[in-house]
């Protein structure tokens, strides 16, 4: 329905962007992703500056299993407005799923920060090569003045040994202070 109020207000002025970028948002929800992989490349087009632009067309990525891709645009769109926490948590899930663990704990401190008193908390259900699907976290939580305890964990022995072989501790969740 949202997409087709959007498309009927374009009739009317072809050149909206904001108009476009809510059409590549609702086309996003919808799971109809190449178009809003259209949509949303033009309004990048148009408005290359567009923090929100740069997010949708990351969320695309990401829902097509092009992390790095994701992460790209996740990043251009805090680099546009790093205000705002949901951008810095999906820069954290991209990262994971890259199994870039450092840029993921710091992503996750950043959307912690930006949210306030609440965890700032992510889950991802990830592919592990071999595998079923596999679990996936991070969250991060104020421990004292100026301290952010970040901790993550996985449910996939593989990824467990990774852990441990990068120099993470514990069996499959660990915590840092920061």
């Amino acid at each position: 329905r949202a997409i087709g109020i959007y498309q009927k207000a374009l009739e009317q002025d072809q050149r909206n962007t904001d108009m476009l970028l809510r059409l590549g948002a609702a086309q996003l929800a919808a799971e109809q992703l190449d178009l809003a992989e259209q949509t949303l490349a033009r309004v990048i087009r148009e408005t290359p500056n567009s923090a929100e632009a740069e997010y949708f067309i990351g969320r695309v990525d990401f829902a097509r299993g092009r992390s790095p891709d994701a992460l790209t645009h996740f990043t251009r769109a805090v680099s546009l407005d790093g205000t705002k926490g949901e951008y810095h948590l999906y820069v954290a899930r991209a990262s994971l799923a890259m199994q870039n663990l450092s840029r993921t704990l710091e992503a996750v401190e950043a959307a912690h920060l930006l949210t306030g008193p609440e965890d700032a908390f992510l889950l991802a259900a990830l592919p592990h090569p071999g595998s079923e699907r596999s679990r996936h976290g991070a969250r991060s939580s104020h421990a004292g003045e100026g301290e952010t305890v970040a901790h993550m964990w996985t449910s996939s022995p593989a990824e467990r040994d990774w852990l441990a072989e990068h120099g993470f501790p514990g069996a499959g969740e660990f915590s840092v202070r920061r």
